[in-house]
């Protein structure tokens, strides 16, 4: 991206590589404060000499009338402007002379999370609790708001009493346009984990007739100019014009795009169009760069998936994602190209199912400004109905508005939509301008789950990008003994076609009168592991815990796995509150023990964990424990396998535990085998 920015919104610049940035709060739209004039004071005139007793008591008039004009000037005038001029509204806890003490939780999830505003909106509640028995939590926001109760009676949604898992059902409401961070209280302990929640205004469609109207403006504008400059210049005015008349509510120029704050809450971005200069053209080098039709892979276990998309793909020419994305599945790695996708249908949902990948690579169109920090434009266009689709992504810069007719998607948007640990051995590479210009993109990522990221400060080339998205895949993809790190790839790649992009690097930069300054000049830089490798080799073991007479999942069930034979556990874990489990393990045979409160132990045996795979147990069922009748009852039929028809004079044996083909039977209580026979 970077250069070629074509009149699609794209890429602006900034400083150098910031430290490691905290998540910031999401930009959303002010309350509409009112304005009011404070009354005038009248002229002071002098008067001759009182009494002095009487001039005293003038004088103490004066001095209370002034102040109460003061504090009616603050009130009525500064304050509403002060509040008016807030643009990223979120709820912060009043100051506390006392620190809060902590309250541990394992987790807090909220079932809805966007919220209209005005509309009291009930959502289920869950946190999880290790270690303590609280009986009720009581859920508040950052501030201290209180919304309701989360029990662990077994009651208002809770399965079970006494399993550490709290819910119930909880009304949200607030009147305002605010973001609020959902602890847990218990007694005076709150907790320092916690859910955010949104609240946004109703869809108008005069939303998208603003955006529409000014940028056909802007474009009118910019047209009328065969120079650049006085084209910026013309432009800047008018948005000056506009926001001094209220017609919109901010616009920040900075690192060659304009950024601009809508009265709706929208972001627009617009950026300007440098030609053909920065476009793929027969001399640049994109050899090897193959199109590969493949469709939408569902991951298998055994295999690691590559993900190409190239929004821009009709403008910017052959960017070289495709060519590495096959350098990787043709190497010994245990990778396939997944998929391939250009164009429209790298979309605003696309962006939502990342996950499933481990390579992601991105050739398009970037941008940055310090608000919004690192952006890149995807192929869903501005249309009213997609603006009403997306409108609480858009309200609260999740989303932003291109130039190029098109969506950007921004840090917030990954915040929203993915979990920590969402993403699992991932690498992404961010082939577009300004992805690097600070660290908040790549950050965010990096809280989601994937592993390292590569992205660019400041405006690249295509051709540069190209040779080096190449370069480096084909680096990483080269030895599966002594596998490259993504370190030393990037290295290697600075080392073949130079660190910086020299080829017409920073092609606005007659703005700031620096166009040859060397720091100017894009650079791919890393961020994450740095020590990460395509030998994403390892193997876990995935499972489901549940109740077997309700089927409700079990949280903190207590998994551990020790080879066949040996009493020496190889690994261990515990339920989230979905009864699900993951945990690394060595390629080997298992056998795996669950434990959970009020349930009878379980075992299974005999299970192989896979090289390269997560295995995937059986789910595994729990017994309650009853010790008013400890005696169990089995039941179950006997077909054949080839007809399905059942089978008399069968006769079943037992042993202990699940999947166990060997050992002594389970016998009676006189010594005798258990047997059963079926029947028709």
């Amino acid at each position: 991206c970077g250069s070629d920015i074509g009149n699609a919104d794209f890429c602006p610049n900034c400083g150098a590589k910031a430290e490691q940035a905290a998540p910031q709060a999401p930009v959303i739209p002010p309350a509409a404060v009112p304005v009011t004039e404070s009354p005038a004071t009248s002229p002071k005139t002098e008067k001759p000499k009182k009494k002095k007793g009487k001039g005293i008591l003038i004088a103490v008039i004066a001095v209370i009338a002034a102040i109460a004009v003061l504090l009616t000037a603050f009130f009525f005038v500064l304050k509403p402007l002060l509040e008016k001029k807030e643009d990223n509204k979120t709820e912060t806890p009043a100051e506390d002379p006392q620190a809060t003490p902590a309250l541990a939780i394992d987790y807090i999830t909220i079932s809805e999370r966007d919220i209209l505003i005005s509309e009291p909106t009930e959502a289920l509640v869950m946190v999880g609790i290790s270690e303590g028995d609280y009986g009720e939590l009581t859920i508040v926001s950052a501030g201290g708001k209180q919304f309701g109760t989360v029990n662990d009676n077994g009651e208002n949604g809770d399965q079970r009493a006494k399993d550490g898992v709290y819910s119930g059902t909880v009304t949200f409401l607030s009147d305002t346009v605010v973001s609020m961070n959902i602890h847990a209280c218990a007694d005076a302990a709150r907790s320092d984990r916690f859910e955010t929640i949104y609240f946004y205004p109703p869809y108008q469609s005069e939303y998208y007739d603003e955006y529409e109207s000014l940028a056909s403006e802007i474009d009118n504008v910019y047209y009328q100019y065969s120079d650049m400059e006085q084209a910026h210049n013309a432009i800047m005015e008018l948005l000056k014009s506009k926001k001094d008349n209220g017609l919109i509510r901010d616009y920040l120029f900075e690192a060659g795009s304009i950024r601009i704050k809508l009265n709706s809450g929208y972001t627009y971005v617009y950026s300007y169009n440098p030609g053909n200069a920065y476009k793929a053209t027969a001399t640049d080098d994109y050899s090897g760069d193959i199109q590969t039709e493949v469709g939408l892979y569902t991951i298998s276990p055994n295999l690691n998936s590559v993900l190409t998309m190239q929004p821009y793909r009709h403008e910017l020419g052959a960017g070289g994602v495709d060519s590495a994305a096959n350098t990787i599945a043709d190497s010994d790695y245990n990778f396939i190209f997944g998929t391939d996708v250009d164009n429209s249908d790298v979309s605003v949902e696309l962006m939502k199912r990342l996950d499933q990948y481990n390579v992601i690579l991105l050739d398009g169109h970037g941008g940055y400004n310090s608000i919004d920090h690192s952006f890149f434009g995807v192929g869903t266009i501005i249309t009213a109905e997609n603006d009403k689709l997306y409108h609480v992504d858009l309200i609260y810069g999740r989303l932003i508005k291109l130039s190029g007719g098109q969506y950007g998607v921004t840090a917030a948007f990954f915040e929203r939509h993915y979990d920590e640990g969402d993403f699992s051995d991932a690498i992404v590479y961010l082939g577009c301008c300004h992805g690097a210009d600070d660290s908040f993109l790549a950050n965010t990522l990096l809280s989601k789950g994937v592993d390292a990221v590569y992205a660019y400060k400041n405006s690249v080339s295509v051709s540069y990008d190209t040779r080096m998205v190449k370069e480096v895949f084909e680096q990483l993809s080269s030895n599966t003994t002594n596998p490259v790190t993504v370190s030393q790839a990037l290295t290697t790649a600075q080392s073949i076609h130079g660190v910086t992009d020299d080829y017409r690097a920073h092609w606005y930069n007659w703005l700031f009168n620096n166009y040859e300054t060397v720091e100017n000049r894009a650079r791919l830089y890393l961020f994450g592991d740095t020590n990460m490798t395509l030998s994403m080799g390892d193997s876990y073991l995935r499972g489901w815990v549940a109740d077997a007479e309700t089927e409700a999942p079990i949280y903190n069930a207590y998994i551990s796995a020790s080879k066949v034979g040996t009493s020496i556990k190889s690994g261990n874990t515990s339920t989230g509150g979905s009864g699900y489990f993951k945990f690394k393990l060595e390629p080997g045979m298992y056998d795996i023990t669950v434990l959970a409160t009020g349930y009878l132990n379980c075992v299974v045996t005999n299970v192989r964990v896979e090289v390269n795979a997560t295995t995937q147990l059986q789910n595994t069922i729990m017994l309650e424990k009853r010790n008013d009748n400890p005696v169990a009852v089995v039941g179950g039929q006997v077909i054949d396998a080839v007809t399905a028809e059942p089978v008399s004079g069968a006769q079943i044996v037992f042993r202990e535990h699940y999947n166990q083909h060997s050992g002594d039977y389970v016998k009676d209580e006189s010594g005798n085998v258990i047997t059963a026979v079926s029947d028709i």
